[in-house]
């Protein structure tokens, strides 16, 4: 992490708060430095969530419920209003859950992240996430496909994507934001971790565009859960109606005042 970058990035959080009369309530790294593998030009992704004066969520039109800051080469930073989030943990979105688990954090209101994670936890659908991966792994897989050589940023997509599925379908339940966790919480080959861990630490020393040779355990290993993931998801029940949502109205009111 670049400390000139990530002072930037605090000036302009602040700056936000300013000029848009919000409160910051989380501010965190997603993306590649988030999952741990980032290259040396990754980019920054900062997400953060905010309130914004009750005045104006008491209006019958349509709250703005999201910030966008113009993205370059090195920033991309990107905010949710406090509903917007809640709602996603409604629908069980896995982009909320690695949100809520990065690693890297900006700025954050104490019990804010532990709180949102308690109510993504208890609003965790299984088939939602085992979709969400699947698709993710099984595109990067096909873009691999097509040439001798593939984006190491592709195999890393899809590795992490397919750790993910694997996860779930054995524990039940949010998977860990960060591939050495991922991996750690799997009974995985001896030889796969090593071979991971040495692409890790080739990922930190080359550009997003780097390309590599096949890799065939490692894709192995991929397709193999996208296959067990298949199999799962044919089987299971239906999925059944949203839940209730009267402790994320609780969250949302509790959070607004303060």
């Amino acid at each position: 992490m670049n400390p000139t970058i990530v002072n930037n990035i605090k000036q302009t959080l602040n700056e936000l708060e300013s000029e848009k009369r919000i409160h910051i309530l989380m501010a965190i790294e997603s993306g590649s430095r988030g999952w741990g593998f980032p290259s040396i030009d990754s980019d920054y992704d900062c997400r953060f969530v905010y309130t914004q004066p009750l005045e104006n969520y008491l209006t019958i039109g349509e709250v703005i419920d999201h910030i966008s800051v113009p993205v370059d080469e090195v920033y991309d930073v990107d905010g949710w209003d406090l509903k917007k989030l809640l709602i996603h943990i409604r629908k069980s979105n896995p982009t909320v859950w690695e949100w809520l688990q990065s690693p890297i954090a900006y700025r954050e209101e104490k019990e804010f992240r532990d709180q949102c994670m308690a109510l993504a936890v208890l609003y965790f659908n299984e088939k939602t996430a085992l979709y969400h991966y699947k698709s993710l792994a099984y595109n990067k897989v096909q873009q691999i496909r097509e040439t001798s050589l593939g984006k190491l940023k592709a195999y890393f997509y899809a590795l992490r994507s397919a750790l993910a599925c694997d996860y779930v379908l054995n524990h039940h339940t949010i998977p860990p934001m960060e591939i050495n966790q991922l991996m750690e919480s799997l009974n995985l080959e001896i030889e796969l971790i090593s071979e991971i861990k040495h692409l890790i630490e080739l990922k930190v020393t080359v550009d997003e565009a780097y390309v590599i040779g096949p890799h065939t355990k490692l894709l192995g290993y991929i397709e193999k859960v996208l296959l067990v993931c298949d199999d799962y998801l044919q089987e299971a029940k239906p999925t059944t109606a949203l839940k209730e949502a009267k402790l994320l109205d609780e969250c949302f009111r509790n959070w607004l005042i303060r």
